[in-house]
């Protein structure tokens, strides 16, 4: 009559626990791990997916398509000691639901000169994300196989099962708080550079610039910069030419953070200055001074150095919109051509450059 008992009760607790398990699946989840550079000492996800599983009794990870949850980690070396090699490490769990409705970011920051310290706490988040309550559950013995007699008791130890378990885990998340952009931010830049087709040669200069860039519009950029002198001769005499101007420009970038190594800008705007020409050589040498408007566009390529501090290449093509010409009076009493501006001239810049925000 026991082992009738017995039997009856085992049958009624599995058609429970079949019922239990279809109205509550197992959760499951794709888990894509990234050994960063310098964490390459790191576990590797195989041995990362037997401990997870390890955690919750069961099988878990699954393809990504088929995952109730998607979830993508990283780890990579925190600062270095006085020996050279990290003394903490950082790992950055995103949590995804198969819906994408939410997204959850969790960051663990683990001490210790050996990657192999986060094996332990990295497996055991992972099993909380995916099933808390099996993660947290106290792991049973695996089952010892069925006596061939069962003994008397075993009914009473069905029937009056001992006291569950429940055991209560304070667990601290760090939720990472986006930092504040910057109201206003922007660079200043000195630039040696060497233009053609502005003076009578290919001529030097120098160029300062100051970019301002908010978070609601592209920078803008104002500059301004002289040629030095390039020289022209005739039949009978010459002249000597130089340059000073100002500029001002809109210079979309693909910079998104301080923090980018390269980044690159195109800037668009206008030219004016004045052109100066001294003759020499003539019965009647003279100054002459002319006004000068273009506009241009110029490619840059910026690459961070250390710190606030950038160096930048750049090329670009100058459109004349009013080019002065320069004429002297010959003896026969007509105008005779000195020199005029090309109306496409270009410039090649090298800068140097500092990152300012506040």
């Amino acid at each position: 009559m026991a082992i009738s008992v017995v039997t009856t009760m085992l049958c009624v607790l599995a058609a429970a626990g079949d019922v239990a398990a279809e109205e509550h699946p197992p959760v499951t989840a794709s888990l894509g791990w990234v050994r960063l550079p310098g964490a390459e000492s790191c576990i590797t996800s195989r041995e990362l997916a037997k401990r997870v599983e390890g955690s919750l009794g069961r099988p878990a990870l699954v393809s990504a398509s088929q995952g109730d949850l998607a979830i993508e980690a990283r780890v990579e070396p925190g600062k270095s000691g006085k020996s050279g090699k990290p003394e903490s490490w950082k790992v950055t769990l995103v949590t995804t639901p198969h819906d994408g409705t939410a997204t959850g970011t969790r960051e663990l920051k683990i001490t210790g000169e050996s990657c192999s310290a986060i094996d332990e706490p990295v497996a055991l988040a992972l099993a909380i994300t995916i099933d808390p309550e099996a993660a947290l559950a106290p792991k049973l013995d695996a089952p010892k196989p069925p006596l061939a007699t069962p003994p008397p008791v075993l009914a009473a130890a069905i029937v009056a099962p001992a006291a569950p378990k429940v055991i209560v885990r304070d667990e601290r998340v760090f939720v990472p708080v986006p930092a504040k952009a910057p109201d206003v931010e922007g660079d200043l830049r000195i630039a040696p550079q060497l233009a053609v087709g502005l003076l009578p040669h290919a001529a030097l200069g120098l160029e300062l610039g100051a970019s301002l860039k908010t978070a609601f519009a592209w920078p803008i950029e104002l500059s301004g910069g002289i040629l030095t002198d390039s020289q022209t001769h005739g039949s009978d005499g010459g002249a000597v030419f130089s340059l000073g101007y100002g500029a001002l420009a809109l210079c979309p970038t693909t910079q998104r953070a301080t923090s980018d190594p390269f980044w690159i800008s195109a800037c668009v705007g206008a030219q004016g200055g004045v052109m100066r020409g001294r003759g020499f050589g003539y019965d009647q040498p003279a100054d002459s001074s002319a006004s000068w408007v273009a506009t241009f566009g110029d490619v840059r390529l910026s690459a961070r150095l250390t710190g606030p501090l950038f160096a930048q290449i750049g090329a670009g093509l100058l459109a004349a919109i009013v080019r002065p010409r320069f004429t002297y009076v010959a003896a026969d009493g007509k105008p005779v051509d000195v020199f005029q501006e090309s109306s496409i001239a270009g410039r090649f810049q090298l800068s140097l450059g500092f990152h300012f925000s506040s």
